[in-house]
């Protein structure tokens, strides 16, 4: 969408596993954006989200878009950006991860990031049952395509 300037708002769970963080930074060099986005703390929950978006508007470098962990912490981004009057997305895009079931009903309608739920869950269950036949399991880790549901809180910008 032309976006130049993007912040990750990540969790404390991604320092379990940075795949969120590491794919994010990999998709920006490939885009020869690495300098122009940011990885900050959000976290997990609604007030973690007004928190961070607080220490964006604060520094006085807003990003033209935000990632956020979770759909949780995007609600509060966007509550703390409606509350100072920023318009998203005609001033800043916001980004969820999850698809939680009312986010189509959120002011505006968030894009976000749908995971394949019956597909992991299958794929747990799978494994659980194999390792309670002592079957032989594989120790790869399990990759799954999630999908980009676009809605309201996202907009082109222009540099």
């Amino acid at each position: 969408l032309g976006h130049r300037r993007i912040t990750y708002l990540a969790s404390p769970l991604d320092a379990g596993g940075p795949d969120r963080v590491q794919a994010f930074l990999r998709a920006a060099e490939s885009l020869g954006m690495r300098t122009s986005v940011g990885v900050e703390e959000g976290g997990i929950t609604e007030a973690d989200g007004i928190a961070a978006a607080e220490r964006l508007i604060s520094s006085g470098c807003m990003p033209t878009a935000v990632v956020a962990f979770n759909d949780r912490c995007a609600l509060g981004v966007l509550e703390l950006l409606r509350s100072r009057g920023v318009a998203v997305p005609d001033d800043i895009s916001v980004v969820g991860f999850d698809d939680s079931a009312l986010m189509a009903f959120s002011s505006p309608p968030l894009t976000t990031i749908r995971q394949p739920v019956r597909a992991m869950s299958e794929a747990a269950v799978s494994l659980l049952l194999s390792i309670i036949d002592e079957a032989p399991v594989s120790q790869a880790s399990l990759k799954f395509h999630a999908e980009l549901i676009v809605r309201d809180s996202t907009a082109s910008h222009s540099p």
